[in-house]
């Protein structure tokens, strides 16, 4: 992942870096905001942007070659792979349980791009993947 979800406060304002929406942090689709922890195209690291352009934002993550991990949520059901704010990033496909942990499983994930991933998820928790090397 890499965005990390702020909940605002009732009182806060901000502005989106990526689509302009401005005015209260608690109001509309924009609920909530989250802050960039890499550098993307025009945006930069610390840039505020709201929860719609995030989903939009981690999608385009999956799309770049240069991007090796990444960190999404699996569904309960261990068949999908999201972002915190729903987006469906691709199919999950769970595999054996980690030999460290009874809630940890391997998994396969295929994004919505077509591109493979692998690593390790706990059934309605955080997955840590990696790219399949071609």
């Amino acid at each position: 992942m890499t965005t990390m979800t702020i909940n605002p406060l009732k009182s806060e304002r901000f502005y989106c870096m990526a689509c302009g929406f401005a005015g209260p942090a608690f109001l509309g689709p924009c609920s909530e905001y989250a802050i960039l922890a890499k550098s993307r195209g025009n945006l930069k690291e610390g840039d505020k942007i709201c929860r719609t352009c995030s989903g939009k934002f981690e999608t385009e993550t999956l799309a770049d070659p240069n991007v090796t991990r990444f960190v999404g949520y699996l569904s309960s059901d261990g068949k999908s792979l999201s972002t915190w704010d729903g987006t469906i990033l691709g199919r999950a496909s769970k595999g054996a349980q980690h030999p460290w942990s009874r809630e940890r499983f391997y998994v396969r994930v295929t994004d919505v791009h077509g591109g493979k991933w692998h690593g390790t998820a706990a059934p309605g928790m955080w997955a840590s993947l990696r790219r399949v090397k071609a």
